[in-house]
Parts: structure tokens; C-alpha cells; sequence
């Protein structure tokens, strides 16, 4: 009887092993073709992380949530990951994990990453900085999502995905005029970017009207093509935005400090001190990189791209007092320009 028992219990493991097999097999794909079968999502696709004890079991846990479309699943560590998308065409989406496996579902028509059906059903409308007609990727940067019915004359922080970048990172973009990255914004006068150098090259932010992107996404920006900038200050004047443009913007890595490499003025409604700065390199408080006998970012109190003789602009600098006296050196100034600054917003198309 026990051994009847016992013979019983292994055939009943053995199909409902074979019947969960087949039934996840139904719905899921393991989809190899193309690309090296140990190529996985990358983790900015997941939205859970939970362990699960097979591939089966993963895969199971993932169908029965609406918003889980493809799973990674890592053996050594029985690790399941739930992802919101699938690996796009040209795998920009993806990484190579010699103990990861990569399922996607097989009948999962609706929109990915949080979009919606528009409302002729025909396709998808999509959130976030995602694109495609499933939303499936991520846009490269603010201009690719202007053209989009859905973005368009919109401003909002989503994702974007630079051909040079490691992976996302998020920006403002103001999906007009053909679309605008915004790399700094300054409207809070208590709001300070006397940061560190960690703080500048990593980015911060506290709110919507006070953001730096951070020097390593610039830098991918510029490698990728977006080589225009532009810098707009507001005035005391509630109806004077006066904003100078420039062509050619390029800065080099962390290894040389982000050295300007080059920059051409193309117009300006006030000076602006870019195109003296090309060769100086970025100084914060704690990382000194000019050759001037004084520390240049705490005098101005900003991060910078500072040379011998500081800079005859301070971009960065705190917002201006109200009053008519003259502007201390730590607060935003540029030279030629008498009037008071109370907003700064550089962007890069």
C-alpha cells in the first residue's frame, strides 16, 4: 500500500509538471531567434523581483498579473523578474546573462509600460517616454517624442534612451518647437547648485522648476547628436525672456573633467560667456580644475566650467535678491547685463 502511495504521489508531480509545462508553453515564448539565448531584459524593464523556484514557476507567477509581459529568470539564484516590456528588435533593451533566461508572452496584445489603446483601438498611446505600437521602447531623446499625437505641446520629466547612454535616464522635455531637452532649470531662489561633484555629475533636482541632468547624461546627449544649446534667462520683467543659442556644444567625458571641446554662438538677446570657455574643464567646490589662484566655484558658489580668470558669467549661481544694488559674484549674473536674473533654463535640441 505505501509503495502504491508513494508511486501514485510521483505520477501526479509527474503530470502536473507535464500539464504546467505544456500549459505555460502555450503562452509563453523563449524567444531565442536572433540573438544568444542568454540575453536578458535589462532591469530598468522590471517593475517586481520575487524568487521563484523554477522557470515554471516564474512563468506562471507572470501570467496571472495583467501587467507582466516577459520574465528573466536566473537560475543560480532562483530569481524571477517581472517585466513590462520585451526585448525591442535591435536589443538595445537587453543584456547578455550567461544564468538568465528570457521568456515573453505570446498573447499579449495590449499597449506596454502603463499606455492605453487610443480611441479608434488601432493603436497604442503611450506615457513615460515610451514609443512604438505597442510601447515598446523608450524615445531617444525630447525630439523623437514631439511628432507623437500624444506628447506633442506637452512639457513632462519621462525617459529617454540615447543611443550613447548605458541605459534611461530621466529629463524634462517640452514635447514643442520641435522638441526641447532640458538639461537645467533654476526658480527657486532657495534652491542652491553649489553642489558636489558627485552631485553635478551624477544630477539633482527637487522639484520640477529646479533640475541639473547631470554632467554624464550631457555628455551622452552631446555624443549622440544633440549638439545645439541654448540658455534662457526670465528677468524682473514678467514678459522678458531673453535666451542666447549656440551650435556645436561638445564636452568630453569624466576622464577629462568634461572639457568644453567646442561651441559657437549662433544669436544672443544678452551675452553670454560660452564660446571663452572652450578647453576649461568642470570645477565644483570640492574638484578643482582651472588654474586660477583662487577656488572659483566656492567664490561663485556653482558648479562650472570655470578658466584662469573664473568666468565673466555665472550660469549656476544662486538667483537673484530683489533690489537695485549691484549682484554679488555668487549670485547669477552675466556680464554686459544690468538687470536682475530670477530664472535660468538651458536646453539642448
Amino acid at each position: 500500500m505505501e509503495k502504491f502511495k508513494l508511486f501514485y504521489s510521483v505520477i501526479s508531480c509527474y503530470l502536473t509538471h507535464v500539464w504546467l509545462t505544456t500549459a505555460i508553453s502555450e503562452i509563453f515564448v523563449a524567444n531565442y531567434a536572433g540573438y544568444n539565448k542568454h540575453r536578458v531584459l535589462q532591469r530598468f524593464e522590471s517593475y517586481e523581483t520575487l524568487t521563484a523556484h523554477s522557470v515554471i514557476e516564474c512563468a506562471r507567477i507572470c501570467s496571472k498579473d495583467d501587467r507582466c509581459f516577459s520574465i528573466n529568470y536566473l537560475e543560480t539564484v532562483s530569481e524571477c523578474q517581472l517585466n513590462h516590456g520585451i526585448v525591442v528588435e535591435d536589443f538595445s533593451n537587453s543584456d547578455i546573462s550567461q544564468n538568465g533566461i528570457y521568456f515573453e508572452r505570446t498573447n499579449k496584445n495590449e499597449c506596454q509600460h502603463g499606455g492605453f489603446m487610443n480611441g479608434n483601438n488601432t493603436s497604442c498611446d503611450c506615457v513615460d517616454g515610451y514609443t512604438g505600437n505597442r510601447c515598446q521602447r523608450l524615445i531617444h531623446d525630447c525630439m523623437d517624442g514631439a511628432s507623437l499625437s500624444y506628447y506633442a505641446g506637452v512639457r513632462a520629466i519621462v525617459y529617454i534612451y540615447p543611443n550613447t547612454a548605458p541605459s534611461p535616464f530621466q529629463i524634462t522635455c517640452r514635447f514643442q518647437w520641435g522638441g526641447r531637452n532640458i538639461i537645467m532649470e533654476h526658480f527657486d531662489r532657495d534652491f542652491t547648485f553649489n553642489r558636489t561633484w558627485q552631485e553635478y555629475k551624477e544630477g539633482f533636482n527637487n522639484s520640477r522648476a529646479n533640475r541639473w541632468i547631470g554632467l554624464d547624461n550631457i555628455y551622452y546627449m552631446t555624443q549622440a547628436g544633440l549638439t545645439g544649446l541654448h540658455i534662457e534667462i526670465k528677468t524682473t520683467n514678467p514678459s522678458q525672456l531673453l535666451s542666447s543659442g549656440f551650435k556645436n556644444f561638445q564636452i568630453t567625458n569624466e576622464t577629462e573633467n568634461y572639457k568644453i571641446l567646442g561651441i559657437v554662438e549662433r544669436y544672443n538677446n544678452f551675452p553670454v560667456c560660452m564660446p571663452q570657455l572652450i578647453g576649461a574643464e568642470f570645477s565644483t567646490y570640492d574638484a578643482i580644475h582651472h588654474n586660477s589662484s583662487v577656488n572659483c566655484a566656492a567664490a561663485y558658489g556653482s558648479g562650472w566650467w570655470f578658466n584662469g580668470d573664473c568666468t565673466s558669467c555665472n550660469i549656476n549661481g544662486r538667483l537673484n535678491e530683489p533690489g537695485n544694488g549691484s549682484v554679488p559674484i555668487h549670485e547669477v549674473f552675466v556680464d554686459g547685463y544690468a538687470g536682475r536674473i530670477v530664472g535660468v533654463k538651458m536646453w539642448l535640441v
